[in-house]
């Protein structure tokens, strides 16, 4: 019998912590892998043999990757073997997708997708298999949260939204790629709150994140866990996460609700 083992993975509760879900997850892969490795399904070599594929269809520097990089030590330790961290950035997850859908169900590729490609793909393109995919589970809700450099003129959401209102068009928002969560989460921001932002796409959330940073725009909408180093290093403010309720990892940052409108910034889930 021929096993397949793709899989969609990721976890990440938003603080540099192994959370109840990723223990679970770490063990379930641990459980899919030793079944292969201990012959079932008639399998006739140890596995795995060599290092594992994990692929992640876009640029390093965003949540995927560091997330990846977060989940690799632990993952190598369950299976007792290596994992080797592949970006196949490009074509909006395109590229990495179709690299893991080709690939040959060996067990040696794996990978991860957000809903936001999911939605895109089935929606608006073409010639994407995802016949060719076996998902295993979803293991990671992130929050989105606003992001300004620290030395902005804004030390909150309500100076921020004020002089956006004032400027229609003026204030830059970046995000991750046209169409993907942070982009309708910055379009929802202007629904509710009335402004208009001039919206800036970067290829990807680490691109977003380099861009901020180098002052290239004035704020940004990305995943938490994405922006939350750069926050510690005192390089980011956070006015907002967009979710209904203070997030553990930045307590002292409002949520969405606190501020008076309804839950309209959308995060992401692997």
């Amino acid at each position: 019998m021929r096993i397949e083992t793709r899989f969609f993975t990721f976890l990440h509760k938003e603080a540099n912590m192994i959370s109840v879900k990723r223990k679970r997850f770490i063990l379930t892969v641990a459980g899919v892998l030793l079944l292969l490795s201990s012959g079932w399904g008639g399998a006739q070599e140890q596995f795995p043999n060599r290092a594992i594929q994990f692929v992640i269809p876009w640029a390093p520097g965003g949540g995927g990757t560091v997330n990846a990089q977060v989940l690799q030590p632990h993952f190598e330790k369950a299976i007792n073997g290596s994992i080797q961290i592949v970006n196949k950035a490009g074509g909006g997850g395109t590229i990495g997708w179709n690299y893991l859908a080709n690939s040959p169900p060996d067990g040696y590729t794996t990978g991860v997708v957000n809903q936001s490609f999911l939605l895109t793909q089935y929606t608006t393109r073409t010639g994407v298999s995802y016949k060719k995919i076996d998902p295993l589970l979803m293991v990671v809700d992130m929050s989105a949260a606003l992001a300004v450099k620290v030395d902005a003129p804004w030390k909150s959401f309500k100076e921020y939204i004020s002089y956006a209102k004032a400027n229609p068009g003026k204030v830059q928002m970046g995000n991750s790629g046209v169409g993907a969560n942070y982009h309708t989460s910055a379009l929802g921001l202007e629904m509710v709150t009335g402004v208009k932002f001039t919206h800036v796409p970067f290829k990807g959330a680490g691109p977003l994140v380099t861009g901020l940073l180098g002052g290239h725009v004035d704020s940004a909408v990305a995943e938490l866990p994405t922006l939350l180093p750069l926050v510690e290093a005192k390089k980011f403010r956070l006015l907002l996460v967009g979710s209904t309720e203070r997030n553990f990892a930045v307590p002292d940052v409002p949520c969405i609700k606190e501020e008076g409108y309804e839950q309209v910034m959308v995060g992401a889930w692997y």
